[in-house]
């Protein structure tokens, strides 16, 4: 099974939207950057997440399941964490059961299923993929959620034409420990957000960018949703928060339209953690359980 081999490479350290912005190493001006517009495109898929508070995600989410030992790194993810909350909303819990943090990991695909049954998308002729999250139930030090892209078939195989990884949004619990480079942050990640683009292993076969909110004018712990999406081109990926483009990269850019849809809330320990952070979950036991509020996946895509 190729993910088994390939997935431990995660956390590893458009003219019609106006690009005239851009600016060099695909940042973007402070001054009025263009919103995001969608007119050109339609709708091609959606969950709502409506449905009885306590039912399971609808059947196009597949659960992960640590390829059968239902553990990946420090966590341990089982069905019973992601649900419906009955308001429309889907949850992502993270609870100790006798000091084994327990969390959940959705995909929209599965080895085990027929292909017939996934859910996968590609550029196009232009794509637009978001998901609108609220993150204030996220506390634990350690943990972090992500919504992104996977080519479960060729992912990091150096050859973007055939699968990648694309990271719309991964967010890191982490206050800034002393012993961690997130002290070097005012408030540690709590209101940053990292992106990224991987198609191979090598040196130069990733880009990537943590984006500060606040230079958006954006606060991730306000009590509300957020929107984090990607207009996915040919030759370019255009990151978006709350409808603004924060980040662009037009290397390594995957035309394969085989990749998943991932959900996931995941735990490294630390210290030597993917991540840095050096946080262990059981240092902040009395927060949990935690969890993350996901309102709606949209994809979008622009019509020929």
């Amino acid at each position: 099974m190729r993910w088994a081999q390939t997935l431990s490479f995660r956390g590893a350290a458009a003219a019609a939207l106006g690009l005239s912005v851009i600016l060099a190493h695909g940042t973007f001006a402070r001054a009025a950057p263009p919103a995001l517009d969608l007119s050109g495109y339609r709708l091609v898929w959606a969950d709502e997440f409506d449905g009885p508070a306590d039912a399971p995600p609808r059947p196009h989410w597949f659960f992960f399941d640590g390829w059968g030992a239902g553990t990946w790194r420090d966590a341990r993810y089982t069905r019973d964490n992601a649900s419906l909350d009955g308001s429309g909303h889907l949850v992502l819990k993270a609870r100790l059961d006798e000091g084994v943090l327990k969390t959940s990991f959705l995909q929209t695909y599965d080895w085990k299923a027929p292909r017939a049954q996934w859910t996968t998308f590609g550029p196009g002729a232009g794509t637009y993929i978001e998901a609108r999250v609220n993150l204030d139930g996220l506390e634990a030090g350690g943990l972090w959620f992500a919504f992104w892209l996977f080519d479960p078939s060729d992912a990091y195989d150096g050859n973007p034409a055939t699968g990648s990884e694309i990271d719309i949004v991964e967010y890191l619990v982490s206050a800034g420990k002393p012993s961690s480079w997130t002290k070097n942050l005012p408030h540690g990640t709590l209101n940053h957000v990292h992106v990224a683009n991987h198609w191979g292993k090598a040196a130069g076969q990733s880009r990537m960018q943590l984006i500060d909110a606040a230079v958006h004018g954006v606060n991730l712990r306000d009590g509300g949703f957020h929107s984090f999406g990607v207009e996915w081109q040919t030759d370019r990926l255009i990151y978006y928060l709350d409808g603004r483009p924060v980040w662009e990269t037009r290397d390594g850019v995957s035309t394969s339209d085989e990749h998943a849809l991932m959900l996931s809330l995941e735990y490294d320990q630390g210290p030597g953690d993917a991540w840095g952070l050096d946080e262990n979950i059981l240092d902040h036991a009395a927060k949990l359980p935690d969890a993350v509020l996901i309102d709606h996946v949209r994809v979008y895509a622009r019509t020929p």
